[in-house]
């Protein structure tokens, strides 16, 4: 569980902090609209306005909230972030990173990863992004996950894996 974090957005509106919590049901509404904004931009890259985030429905959030975990970014009682993520063995998988539009370049997304990042045992984790998502690419990169060569792709619309490595292995 995530406890509550208020930290100050850099750039953002003086006084505006948000807080980080645990996602919960009821905010399935606000979290399909803040990924629906955030994620029309990578649609244009890849000129495809059927990608998963942009099509999954209200019932299907619901349905992965109720099966996964996950922490929102909330301001003056908006949601303005949201991280999803599951553990399986020794792995974070993150998933849907993603800040409203008027929000992002104020360190949310940051502390969101942070925050998933922290809330695991895990020694490893992994996420995806699309190889024309060059600020995803660099976002990623300066947090220190690098790219999995290992991990196959088929076209160029396909996802890259990228990896880091969170804590050395204490066994």
């Amino acid at each position: 569980m995530v406890s509550d974090l208020t930290a100050e957005p850099g750039g953002g509106e003086p006084g505006s902090p948000y807080v980080l919590r645990s996602l919960v049901l009821a905010d399935a509404g606000e979290v399909l609209t803040v990924q629906r904004a955030a994620f029309v931009a990578e649609a244009q890259h890849y000129d495809d306005p059927w990608l998963p985030a942009l099509t999954q429905t209200l019932a299907e959030l619901e349905q992965e909230i109720r099966t996964s975990r996950g922490i929102v970014a909330v301001t003056r009682g908006r949601v303005v972030g949201v991280v999803r993520m599951r553990t399986f063995v020794d792995t974070l998988y993150v998933n849907r990173l993603a800040v409203a539009p008027d929000c992002q370049r104020q360190g949310i997304g940051g502390a969101l990863l942070r925050a998933a990042e922290q809330s695991t045992p895990a020694s490893h984790a992994s996420l995806s992004t699309g190889p024309r998502s060059g600020a995803n690419l660099r976002f990623y990169q300066r947090r220190g996950y690098i790219l999995d060569t290992e991990s196959p792709r088929r076209a160029e619309t396909d996802y890259l894996r990228l990896t880091k490595v969170l804590r050395l292995d204490s066994a």
